[in-house]
């Protein structure tokens, strides 16, 4: 069971962490990662695409500003 959930990060802190681990190797989709997108149709670019607001895309971020 977990403890508390995790702290949500704002864009700028998302952007630097994404940085650093495509800078370290680590890169942004892991394996159960990869299988959510599968498995919801969605393309690694869109979800790039999503978190730079890119216009005219036809998916939009959830998240409230």
């Amino acid at each position: 069971m977990r403890d508390e959930k995790p702290n949500k990060k704002n864009d700028k802190e998302l952007w630097d962490l994404i940085s650093e681990k495509i800078s370290n190797g680590n890169y942004l989709f892991v394996e159960h990662a990869k299988k959510r997108l599968k498995d919801r149709s969605v393309i690694d670019i869109d979800v790039l695409d999503i978190l730079e607001n890119k216009v005219n895309r036809k998916r939009k971020r959830n998240k409230k500003k």
